[in-house]
């Protein structure tokens, strides 16, 4: 499966409600030796996208998990038109 294949299957049928964010835990202080490399290119990809497709089409499994879990970075791509 190619990266960009998830990425179609990835956008959800609804967004989901405002509360979720808000259950996630809270962001740890990474450590440079704890960094997170998936959600650090994710976060890349996101940021470089003009809408919420095309930052689904480029995401690889990895780093949508780890953008799954981190509530900053999924408030920013559910916020993309």
């Amino acid at each position: 499966m190619a990266p960009g294949d998830l990425g179609k299957n990835w956008v959800p049928d609804r967004v989901p409600a405002p509360a979720a964010p808000a259950q996630l835990p809270p962001p740890r202080r990474a450590r440079p030796d704890t960094v997170d490399a998936n959600l650090a290119v994710g976060r890349a990809k996101v940021d470089a996208s003009e809408t919420f497709e095309e930052a689904a089409a480029h995401l690889s499994p990895r780093e949508v998990f780890s953008i799954l879990n981190d509530g900053s970075v999924l408030s920013t791509v559910l916020q993309k038109p």
